[in-house]
């Protein structure tokens, strides 16, 4: 035990001898002086006055247990859709398959075109220009 005991000894008197050392500097020296003034105006106002702080504290606690209600709200919600989504998804897949086979289908089907034929117009006579397009033929090929 009386290891464990020296252990903190040496810790305590290393935290003051540091402690001194950094007071050497102005700087370190006044921001230690506001630090404990303010400190110990904190400290003599909860003493004067434990009601409010202690209603400060009652505030503080319902505000972050409603908070904390709505984060666990929330997280049970996204757990919700999450589920929905793991539901939905294979149903999504199927149909994108679906398409897909119905779109490979239709591209393996023969394609139809249609080519206009040139006729001499026979009211014309011989020298007709090729031109003169019969609308009312049409040849089709597959």
């Amino acid at each position: 035990m009386s290891g464990t005991s020296g252990f903190w000894k040496g810790i305590l008197w290393g935290a003051i001898a540091g402690g001194t050392l950094s007071l050497l500097k102005k700087e370190t020296r006044q921001s230690v002086l506001e630090g404990c003034k303010n400190a110990s105006g904190n400290i003599s106002q909860v003493m004067k006055n434990p009601g409010k702080v202690s209603g400060q504290l009652k505030t503080a606690a319902s505000k972050l247990r409603s908070t904390v209600e709505d984060v666990v709200e929330d997280l049970s919600y996204i757990a919700d859709k999450v589920e929905e989504l793991k539901d939905v998804t294979p149903q999504v897949t199927e149909i994108f398959k679906e398409t897909k086979e119905a779109f490979s289908k239709a591209s393996t089907l023969p394609v139809v075109k249609y080519e206009k034929t040139v006729r001499k117009d026979p009211l014309s006579g011989p020298e007709a220009k090729p031109e003169s397009l019969m609308e009312d033929e049409k040849t089709l090929q597959v």
